[in-house]
């Protein structure tokens, strides 16, 4: 479920924020300014920005010197990705994209000031108003594709059915 892996994502990228605060270099800094500037003149052009905002939470996650963290990083990117086209995660408004880039403008700020709790809270920001943007476009709070046409039920493969957020992980048995 594509709600199941931004919460993932979430909660991952806000303890890789802090981290990265706290590991930063110079030339991560200087690297990762260029790449909020040019998001910053790209904010028009949704398939620069989509790459330049893949670079941005790579590059943090690589700040901190985790390789584990990274590639956990880069795989949770690449199945949001196979899950749902990047243009549903696009804002809708321009108003919606400012708040986005702020966000990014932010992040970039606390990692400079070497603040791990300014940066995990700019992240958290950051993901909430991505989540917020993607209920709003499409208009559902678990934006799963639709159900198979041939399980008009909605259910899992392994019969187990659909699940709540309530219900936790699904059990293999």
């Amino acid at each position: 479920a594509i709600i199941d892996l931004l919460e993932l994502r979430r909660a991952v990228e806000i303890q890789v924020a802090g981290l990265a605060a706290q590991r930063r270099t110079p030339a991560h800094l200087t690297q990762l300014a260029e790449i909020v500037a040019e998001m910053r003149s790209n904010l028009r052009n949704p398939e620069a920005y989509v790459a330049l905002d893949v670079a941005f939470h790579q590059l943090i996650a690589s700040m901190t010197g985790n390789i584990m963290l990274y590639h956990l990083v880069v795989t949770m990117r690449e199945a949001i990705a196979q899950t749902l086209p990047e243009s549903q995660l696009r804002p809708l408004t321009a108003e919606q994209l400012e708040r986005v880039q702020v966000g990014h403008e932010v992040i970039l700020a606390s990692l400079e000031q070497g603040d791990p709790a300014a940066a995990e809270r700019a992240m958290a920001e950051h993901f909430d108003e991505a989540v917020k943007s993607l209920v709003i476009k499409t208009g559902r709070a678990d934006a799963d594709a639709a159900p198979e046409a041939s399980d008009p039920q909605g259910s899992a493969p392994d019969d187990q059915g659909p699940r709540t957020h309530d219900q936790g992980p699904a059990s293999d048995g």
